[in-house]
Order: C-alpha cells, then sequence, then structure tokens
C-alpha cells in the first residue's frame, strides 16, 4: 500500500498512530460494526486537537469498508483503511502501514472482542504488539474489555459454567492477557474492576482514565421528545439503552417489567428498549434464538417497546423522554457506554449490584459524598424484586429522584472529552 502525498505531513514525531474500528466516511452508522468505532470516532477530534497544539496530528488505521475510499482526510485526521477484519493476515496489513509512518514511534490500539474478527484474528494481537516493538514502536493499548472468567459471560457467548471448553478458554484468555501486557509499552482501562483484573496477570502499571461524555447532540425539552415518540406526558419512562444482549440483561428487565405489570396493572410506565440486535453476535445460532426470543415475549405488549437499532440522530430524543436509565447487567466485562450517555444527559439511574464497583471511582465516591448519598441509594439486586421497590419509591418521592439527577450532574462535570482525551495524550506521550 503506498500512501498518498498528502500523507506526508501527519509523518512527523509529534503525531500519534491509532490502530481502531472507525465509522465511513460516507456512512457513518455503527450498525454493523462495534462499539468501539463509535466510541472512537467521539475521542478522535479531542485527541487530535491536543496534538495538535504539540505539532502533531491524529492517524487511523481502520479497517476496510465496501464503497469507502482507502485515504482520506477528516476534520484534520488521515484516515488509513488497511486491515481486513478475521483476515489471517490482518496484523501484517497493519504493521507494514504502520512503518510506513517511519517517524511515528506512538501508536495508540484500541481492543475489544470481535473488533478485529473471531477467535483466531483476536489470539493475534499479541503478535502484533511484539512485531510493532521489533521495529521500533512504543504501543498503548486501550482494552476495553477485561474479562477474568468466561462462564460469567455464559449466556452471552453460550458457553456452560464449569465445562471442559470453558476451562480451556479461561486458560487461553490468561495467557492473551499475559502478552498483550508484556508486548504492549502501556496499558489503559476504563473502570479499577478492569485493572484489578488485569493486576492478576501483570506487574506492569495499569491507568485508568473513565470514557468521556460528549457522544451526541443537546438534549431536547422533555414535552418535546414525548410528542416525538408518541409517549403521553404522564407516563413514567424507563430507558434501557443499546445492543440487546445477555449481558445486559435485556431478557431480564423484560420479565421483571412485565410480573410488575402484572400484579400493578394500572401503572403508568412504559419501558424503552432502546437498541437492536447486536452486531458482533448476530449471526450466531444461539444469539438469533435469544433475540427472537425478546420479540416474541414484547410483541403484544404496549408498555414495552423495543425500537430496534437507534441511529445517533434519534439518541437525544430516548434520553431527553426518560425518567430514569436502568442498567440491568449480569456481569461487568468493560465500562457501561449507556452510563456514560446517561451522565452526559444529566439523568439519573439505577445498575445492577453486579457493576456496583463502578461507582468505586474517586468522582462518584466524591459525589455521592457530596449529595449524602449511599451506593445502595442507585443499586438493586436482579435476584429479588428490589428494582422496582426503588422504582416505586422514586415516583413517590421526586426530590430523590431529583438528587440522582445531580449525581449525574456532577460526575459529568469531570467526564467531558477535552478533560478525558488530554489524559490519554499525557499517557501516550510520556
Amino acid at each position: 500500500m503506498n500512501l498518498p502525498l498528502f500523507s506526508k505531513k501527519y509523518n512527523n514525531p509529534q503525531s500519534v498512530i491509532t490502530i481502531s474500528s472507525y465509522p465511513g466516511q460516507r456512512d457513518k452508522s455503527i450498525k454493523n460494526l462495534n462499539a468501539v468505532a463509535a466510541y472512537f470516532s467521539r475521542l478522535a477530534p479531542s485527541l487530535n486537537s491536543h496534538l495538535n497544539t504539540k505539532g502533531g496530528k491524529l492517524i487511523i488505521l481502520a479497517e476496510k469498508l465496501k464503497g469507502e475510499e482507502s485515504f482520506y482526510e477528516e476534520n484534520g485526521v488521515l484516515v488509513v483503511r488497511c486491515w481486513t477484519r478475521n483476515h489471517p493476515l490482518y496484523i501484517f496489513q497493519l504493521l507494514f502501514t504502520a512503518i510506513k509512518f517511519s517517524r511515528v514511534n506512538k501508536i495508540f490500539i484500541q481492543f475489544e472482542f470481535n473488533m478485529f474478527g473471531k477467535i483466531f484474528a483476536t489470539g493475534l494481537l499479541p503478535l502484533l504488539l511484539l512485531l510493532l516493538r521489533v521495529f521500533g514502536k512504543n504501543t498503548t493499548i486501550l482494552l476495553h474489555q477485561v474479562v477474568d472468567d468466561l462462564s460469567s459471560l455464559g449466556g452471552h457467548i453460550n458457553l456452560r459454567k464449569g465445562s471442559l471448553k470453558s476451562g480451556v478458554l479461561n486458560n487461553a484468555l490468561r495467557l492473551f492477557y499475559t502478552l498483550t501486557a508484556l508486548f504492549s509499552s502501556k496499558i489503559i482501562v476504563h473502570e479499577n474492576v478492569l485493572k484489578e483484573r488485569l493486576k492478576k496477570v501483570t506487574h506492569k502499571p495499569i491507568s485508568v482514565i473513565p470514557i468521556g461524555l460528549g457522544w451526541f447532540g443537546e438534549p431536547y425539552s422533555n414535552e418535546g421528545a414525548r410528542k416525538h415518540l408518541s409517549i403521553g406526558d404522564d407516563t413514567f419512562v424507563l430507558l434501557c439503552f443499546g445492543f440487546i444482549t445477555w449481558y445486559k440483561g435485556s431478557d431480564w428487565i423484560v420479565q421483571e417489567t412485565q410480573k410488575y405489570l402484572l400484579s400493578h396493572p394500572d401503572a403508568n410506565i412504559l419501558l424503552l428498549l432502546a437498541g437492536g440486535e447486536s452486531a458482533n453476535l448476530k449471526d450466531q445460532a444461539h444469539y438469533k434464538e435469544y433475540y427472537k426470543n425478546i420479540l416474541e415475549m414484547v410483541q403484544n405488549d404496549t408498555r414495552i417497546r423495543l425500537t430496534g437499532f437507534v441511529d445517533d440522530a434519534d439518541v437525544p430524543y430516548y434520553f431527553s423522554v426518560a425518567d430514569i436509565v436502568l442498567l440491568p447487567y449480569r456481569t461487568q466485562m468493560s465500562a457501561s457506554g449507556p452510563l456514560a450517555v446517561a451522565l452526559e444527559y444529566e439523568k439519573p439511574f439505577l445498575i445492577s449490584s453486579n457493576i456496583s464497583e463502578t461507582l468505586d471511582a474517586e468522582d462518584f465516591e466524591e459525589a455521592l459524598k457530596h449529595l449524602n448519598l449511599s451506593k445502595q441509594a442507585v443499586t438493586f439486586e436482579m435476584d429479588n424484586n428490589t428494582l422496582f421497590t426503588k422504582i416505586d419509591g422514586l415516583i413517590s418521592r421526586p426530590e430523590t429522584l431529583e438528587r440522582l439527577k445531580k449525581l449525574s450532574a456532577f460526575v459529568r462535570k469531570n467526564r467531558l472529552w477535552a478533560n478525558v482525551s488530554k489524559k490519554f495524550i499525557d499517557i501516550i506521550q510520556s
């Protein structure tokens, strides 16, 4: 692959190469991509702004997409579409492109499972890190997901707890993280709980930077959003946002809502499942069956609305209309994007106790203390009926709901992209 002449201005020591999934120039939708593509498309402008102040520029090595150019500039960022997802030689596609930028030493790698492809492609990541090191590149890797026990994701990946396959894959996963840590120069994660898991396999320093905020557009008025989505003014709206998956508890929240409505037939609530099929799982048989079951569960229920994939332009409507955001996660393998969006729109939220370690972040602890709130005030157990007990309490005590809004607003101010991206640059260039 020969680089175009205009790319020469990017080839300087202050620039940074990022390896990431990235939305197309013509089609910005991530419907058939992944969460990393959405994430990095938001982070890139702020990263590039910080680099510009130091005379550098951002270069993105992204996957090849049908109908997209191999090279283009977008808002001062160079996008090079050079690697093929699931290709057995994708690491060499990346390596040979990266070394063409001979004066760029810093490489920032985004990683989540399935981003590069299936198991074989994913397993090649440590080799890519080793080869980049051999060629003198300094790599910082952002691990979006850290899993130390795949059986905790059993329903998500169709794996039986305690099976021989589970044991073999867990050992392989441990080796994967060990080699990834060994061959990378620096490691970043989004949550302390992910850091603690990685510390089991490496003594290398691990930095924690929260997900940045500022993903979507300005909120709409609650009244305007309700009119746009055809929701009554007096309806209490529960929002679950994101791809429909087992680990996010999509089936659980449907079942719990239906049980509640059965015993409270006059309750004026609406559950919005604002999401569609998982792009990473939609071709797998067990997931097709899971999603089909969800569709069947909600098809005749007027108080549960499954939207399908939500385009970026429509996201502000759903968060503007929400009275509370629910995160009924069964386990935590990454930081929660939907929680980040709830914070962005200063929305009250309730999270399952399975991801309560999210609240151990310094800014969350400070906010809870400042507002005289306990962690229990914003968490619920999934093995009993505490969720709707809490929801009923919030409906009857709007002043408590207001305090939860203030919690989100307090944390939001520390996590805007401009603040977060500077922390990334400081680590990458150190």
